[in-house]
């Protein structure tokens, strides 16, 4: 009768497991399996693992191993009426098929096509701008999303096929991702969306999919929308600081409020490229993100920060635009709190000891980051001016999606409109 044993050959931390497939005294074939153990946890005499308390994976480790042998034994008793020959081969086929090990061309499993997908983006074409490979955050992001699967196929100790996605599917990965990742609702709903995508994709070139795929569908909670009233952006500007990189940031902060910009294009902003429209200046640039060409006016508050710092914007607080960012990010938190923003208001923080965003009830200055320009310039200006050109300096897609970014109340719209409306003689 032949026998499946164990054993770990190395001693470094961690080690394969071999597993040793005996037919008769003549016929013994050794293998790695895709199984890795600290060397002092396993116990080569009797081929197991060492019940030892500090080793919390123990039971799941040894499971897989007596899964192993019981799969080996069954597919050597069936195969015994066949005339087949028992080598290393019939045992590598064995370990590939219980552990799922498939070779990269297989695209029908997830994580490859991932692979397949990410690949393609560096190449494809992109319709609007004709130029050659997705954006870099595009890549980023498709990049995550097979990390986040890599992950969850560890933890549920699983090799999923594209056919395997399913409403269970997207249950399971949710619960993992929510439970375990301790990500937001928002990322989660994001990175599902994703999934689709790549599923999608998998079946337009000719893969099965799941018919519940129509069924699975990104989603998103509303964000919390924190922004910077006329009154609360003059008491931030009138605070003096004797800092000058404190200086920069409030004044950054303030006039990032009436352009509207995202971080990334308000860092880039340089007096030499203003223009005068008549009796306003004009700054057009291309923003960063989404290629977009956008007109952004110099308002009366801008242009009297600027008057005062003798025309010129603040300069980046580094060379590096990431670290310029998450400097201004810091600073502005500090302006806020000197300003005495410190009214308690429902919002999304990140928690410093486990870098998991939490809701609830914090101090205004708090929640404030480099996004709360963006989002005043439109909820300050709606219902001032025509919401197209509201979208025009913004760059936002579409009217509805500039409608979801502004962060007033529907009574506040009314009594604005109503106000806008009591102007114009009909």
């Amino acid at each position: 009768m032949p026998a499946v044993k164990y054993q770990v050959r190395g001693k470094s931390n961690p080690s394969k497991l071999t597993v040793r497939f005996i037919v008769d005294k003549d016929t013994d074939y050794r293998l790695t399996i895709p199984l890795s153990i600290n060397p002092k946890y396993f116990n080569n005499k009797n081929g197991k693992v060492r019940q030892i308390a500090e080793f919390e994976d123990k039971i799941n480790v040894q499971q897989q191993l007596d899964d192993f042998q019981n799969f080996v034994l069954k597919e050597f008793n069936n195969s015994l009426s066949q005339n087949t020959n028992y080598n290393s081969s019939w045992l590598k086929e064995k370990i590939d098929t219980h552990f799922k090990l498939v070779k990269k061309t297989d695209n029908s499993f997830l994580i490859n096509y991932c692979d397949f997908y990410l690949d393609n983006l560096k190449n494809k074409r992109n319709d609007r701008t004709d130029n050659k490979g997705s954006s870099k955050a595009t890549i980023t992001k498709y990049t995550t999303i097979k990390k986040k699967l890599e992950s969850f196929e560890k933890f549920s100790r699983t090799k999923y096929r594209i056919q395997d996605v399913d409403l269970s599917f997207r249950d399971k990965f949710l619960d993992y991702l929510i439970d375990v990742e301790k990500l937001g609702r928002n990322t989660t709903g994001r990175y599902l969306g994703c999934l689709k995508t790549i599923v999608i994709d998998a079946e337009y070139n000719g893969i099965n999919v799941n018919r519940d795929i129509k069924q699975i569908k990104g989603f998103n909670v509303e964000a919390d929308k924190i922004f910077l009233t006329p009154e609360e952006l003059e008491t931030i500007i009138n605070t003096p600081f004797e800092d000058e990189k404190l200086r920069d940031a409030r004044d950054l902060l303030y006039m990032g409020c009436y352009l509207g910009q995202r971080v990334s294009d308000l860092m880039r902003l340089h007096h030499a490229k203003i223009e005068n429209k008549g009796s306003i200046g004009v700054i057009t640039i291309t923003q960063k993100k989404t290629k977009k060409t956008v007109g952004i006016p110099i308002l009366p508050p801008v242009d009297k920060v600027l008057e005062r710092r003798l025309g010129k914007f603040p300069k980046p607080f580094s060379e590096n635009l990431n670290s310029s960012s998450a400097t201004f990010n810091k600073l502005i938190k500090t302006v806020c709190k000197d300003a005495g923003l410190s009214s308690e208001v429902l919002g999304s923080r990140i928690n410093p000891e486990n870098n998991r965003k939490e809701k609830g009830m914090f101090p205004k200055y708090q929640l404030v980051t480099s996004h709360i320009c963006r989002r005043s310039f439109a909820t300050n200006f709606y219902a001032k001016m025509p919401t197209a050109l509201i979208i025009r300096v913004t760059g936002h897609s579409t009217e509805r999606e500039m409608l979801n970014y502004i962060a007033k109340p529907p009574i506040d719209f009314a009594e604005e409109m109503a106000r806008y409306f009591n102007k114009i003689e009909f």
